[in-house]
């Protein structure tokens, strides 16, 4: 089948960028032609990457309203993907779009605001992209046509040497190193409680050499912390360690790269406010590193090795949906988990579980699937209407 793909650019280092690049080229294997929409990630002209063509986005609409339906006909395509959050979306133009519309969309809170839900009214296809998305959609008398996790390449994220992942990070052999992988934008990734739980967990224990490694943007740049001065203020200084900003937010680091930074860890942190689906998570435990991560949206679904941490809070978020504060004591209690019950035994089961769930082609295989139907329902309509005129 022939569409169009509207998300970030597969050459992006945002979790959507990385699907675009895995199951785009994938799909092209399986005898599909995709078109990328790179609504983030390209401007000014049109390119071909990995063997089909990427369209770039105007200068006049952020989020490609203005430009989706040519963008649709001038790549011939019968059918409309999107990869994004929906409340950005001109609710007027994809009501009437004129294409299949499948929007595979993140619900990363207890309740869908109201521009989401307007947008998800009038699409045809909506996908889910976790268990507890779904769910949201039906509370919300939304029925989602398919669920499909995202992906993760088994081939790239798997257990690797330790020592030879610190080595390359500057990171000391003996020291418990928590890691995040967050983006540094705006509040919901709850850095401030996260580096507080750590440094209270190493002031109950001097005598660990407790460290954080996070990859994200180093700077306030995207309205969200200065991770130095965050240091300095919970009282980590010397004790963080983050990726440079050239190799997060210029030309981001590659999945060779992000695998050897997970398997550096002996813990992954992602006690965020919410997740619409959280894919640092199955990476992480991929590598064979446990995880800690919130016990609400998306994220138990996604915690085979490691632990969920209680909400001690709710607020509301600016998309109108409720999302979580982490509990300290909880995360506190998890950390020490995690030094102590260490299980080489969950760890294998882990990372098959992630291959036999999230590996490239098991998703692939779903998209396939999925694309075969549309295609058989659009014919369908078609000759309904032609044996209408007759």
């Amino acid at each position: 089948m022939r569409f169009l793909w509207m998300s970030n650019a597969p050459w992006a280092g945002t979790g959507y960028g990385v699907q675009s690049k895995l199951l785009l080229k994938a799909l092209q294997r399986l005898g599909h032609a995709p078109n990328c929409f790179c609504f983030y990630g390209l401007n000014g002209g049109k390119i071909v990457y990995d063997g089909y063509e990427c369209w770039p986005n105007s200068d006049f609409d952020s989020w490609g309203n203005d430009v989706i339906k040519i963008h649709a006909e001038r790549s011939r395509s019968k059918a409309v993907i999107t990869l994004m959050d929906l409340f950005v979306l001109n609710r007027d133009i994809w009501r009437d779009l004129g294409f299949p519309w499948l929007a595979w969309t993140p619900i990363d809170s207890v309740g869908i605001g109201s521009k989401t839900l307007e947008m998800l009214q009038v699409c045809p296809y909506p996908i889910a992209m976790s268990n507890f998305g779904a769910q949201q959609m039906m509370d919300h008398e939304i029925e989602p046509f398919a669920t499909v996790w995202h992906t993760v390449d088994c081939n790239v994220f798997k257990p690797g040497d330790k020592a030879e992942a610190r080595d390359l990070l500057g990171l000391d052999q003996d020291a418990i190193v928590v890691g995040m992988v967050m983006a540094n934008k705006g509040d919901r990734k709850q850095f401030p409680l996260q580096f507080t739980a750590v440094k209270r967990w190493a002031d109950e224990n001097p005598d660990r050499k407790i460290v954080v490694y996070v990859h994200t943007e180093p700077t306030s740049a995207m309205m969200g912390w200065d991770i130095r001065d965050l240091a300095k203020t919970t009282g980590l200084s010397g004790s963080v360690y983050c990726t440079n900003q050239y190799d997060v937010s210029v030309v981001p680091a590659p999945a060779e790269f992000m695998a050897k930074i997970y398997n550096a860890f002996d813990v992954l942190m992602n006690c965020s406010a919410g997740e619409g689906f959280g894919i640092p998570l199955i990476e992480a435990q991929a590598c064979g590193t446990p995880v800690i991560a919130g016990n609400y949206t998306s994220m138990p679904e996604l915690v085979k090795y490691g632990y969920t941490v209680e909400a001690a809070n709710k607020g509301l978020a600016s998309h109108y949906g409720w999302q979580f504060g982490p509990s300290l004591e909880d995360m506190v209690y998890r950390l020490e988990c995690v030094y102590r019950f260490e299980n080489t035994n969950d760890k294998a089961v882990a990372v098959k579980w992630v291959k036999d769930n999230f590996d490239v082609p098991v998703i692939a295989a779903q998209w396939d699937e999925l694309l075969k139907i549309i295609e058989a329902k659009e014919r369908e309509k078609t000759l309904a209407a032609r044996e209408v005129l007759v």
